[in-house]
């Protein structure tokens, strides 16, 4: 599972709202952690998982 510094910098030149669309979260849920740093456990771990996914991805 990626950390919270790995996740917002990861986010860092994506479209949140479509992120957002993508992982089944309210887009405010992610500008909050990208703000703040903050977020719930389930968060994290859902854009953990799409995160590592799109990344695996590129690999190929």
């Amino acid at each position: 599972m990626l950390s919270l510094p790995e996740i917002k910098k990861l986010l860092e030149d994506r479209q949140l709202n479509v992120v957002a669309e993508r992982v089944g979260i309210h887009s405010n849920t992610i500008y909050r952690l990208v703000k703040f740093e903050r977020a719930e456990y389930d968060t994290i771990k859902k854009l953990s998982d799409y995160l590592e996914g799109q990344l695996e991805n590129a690999k190929q």
